[in-house]
């Protein structure tokens, strides 16, 4: 009776274990899609996406890794949140004269659709009248939403942006040329020549 209860618990187990690697979400490899930013009051300027990574998957684990492009850069995409390699990966992009995706801002938002699967960098191309360029970052296509539980295609994205203070003119003291020294000189003389007319009038008198 033990081994019976113990070959149906098994049974069990296995099945419980085959049916979660079943429901386990998977992206699409193949699949494509597209990230839109949103902005605010923000009415001009341009953005930027490079394709800096592909998916990699090991064993139903999935990763990045570097694209084509940007392959020979050497640096790793561990950290989707890192500053530092945004910055890095834009420069190297800018410096290799690498292609990208640049797309106008209309009303707020950018749209980069029929994008393939991936991890893209976004980057100011055009500057935004009135304010600050914003700093580049990443997003990857698909995005898993935890409280879905499914992977999602079309990623929404709002990035910070600041406004840019307004510099004010400094007024600048036009140089004549005048030279201010002999002016005490002057008024000394002046001052001379009022005491000497001065006496010369008294001295009339007594005369």
């Amino acid at each position: 009776m033990k081994k019976i209860i113990s070959i149906v618990f098994m049974v069990i187990l296995t099945l419980s274990m085959s049916l979660n690697i079943s429901a386990h979400e998977v992206p699409d490899l193949e699949g494509t899609g597209s990230i839109t930013i949103h902005y605010k009051d923000v009415k001009t300027g341009s953005l930027i996406a490079y394709k800096i990574g592909d998916i990699n998957e090991n064993d139903g684990d999935y990763s990045f890794v570097l694209s084509e492009a940007f392959k020979d850069s050497g640096y790793s995409l561990e950290n989707l949140q890192s500053k530092e390699v945004s910055n890095a990966l834009l420069k190297y992009a800018k410096n290799n004269k690498i292609s990208g995706n640049e797309k106008n801002i209309n009303n707020g938002t950018v749209s980069f659709t029929d994008l393939p699967v991936g991890l893209y960098l976004i980057a100011q191309k055009k500057k935004s009248t009135g304010y600050k360029e914003i700093q580049p970052f990443m997003v990857s296509l698909p995005r898993f939403d935890k409280e879905k539980g499914e992977y999602v295609y079309d990623v929404n994205a709002t990035p910070k942006t600041s406004i840019e203070k307004e510099t004010k003119p400094t007024p600048v003291i036009p140089n004549t040329g005048l030279l201010w020294w002999p002016v005490p000189v002057c008024i000394i003389l002046g001052l001379s020549m009022i005491i000497i007319g001065i006496y010369k009038e008294r001295k009339k008198e007594e005369d």
